[in-house]
Parts: C-alpha cells; sequence; structure tokens
C-alpha cells in the first residue's frame, strides 16, 4: 500500500500562530487617531452631547434627587435630553 501524501494547508499570507498576526494599535496612538479622524464631522454629529457629558449630567441629576438608587436610566435619558435641548437653543 502506497503512503498518501498530505497538502500543506497553510498559504504564507495566512498566520498559523498568534504571534504571526499583526498587533492592533494601542489606544491614542498615530493610526488609531488617523482612523477617528476620517470623515468630515456633520452638524449632527457636532450637534450631539458627548458619552461624558451625559453621564455626569445623569450624575448630576442623580445626586439631586437624594441619590436615590434605581432610576439611572431615567436619569440618563433625561440628561441626554436636557443636554440636546441646551445645545440645540445655543
Amino acid at each position: 500500500m502506497a503512503k498518501r501524501r498530505t497538502r500543506e494547508t497553510s498559504t504564507p499570507e495566512t498566520p498559523s500562530t498568534a504571534s504571526e498576526l499583526p498587533t492592533p494599535p494601542e489606544p491614542g496612538d498615530s493610526a488609531d487617531r488617523a482612523q477617528q479622524s476620517e470623515g468630515p464631522v456633520t452638524e449632527a454629529m457636532a450637534s450631539e452631547p458627548s458619552e461624558e457629558d451625559i453621564r455626569l449630567r445623569a450624575y448630576h441629576r442623580y445626586l439631586h434627587r437624594g441619590a436615590e438608587h434605581g432610576r439611572h436610566v431615567d436619569d440618563w435619558v433625561e440628561a441626554e435630553q436636557e443636554l440636546k435641548r441646551n445645545k440645540t437653543d445655543a
């Protein structure tokens, strides 16, 4: 009985180990900043409050109502709506 030859399935372009994979860019490095800055900022994007702004306003709403737990979603939604209104009024 003759032995069959098996064919290599990996190609030079396909990494066979994890160490051969490219490393992703670190947050804040030049490749990451270039990817984030692609494309123009539209007016709609500029009028949206940032997540950090919403988070801070929601936290202030939470403190203002006595730090009562269980209404975090309400705080978030109301803070987001308030910030959007403030940006459009300005």
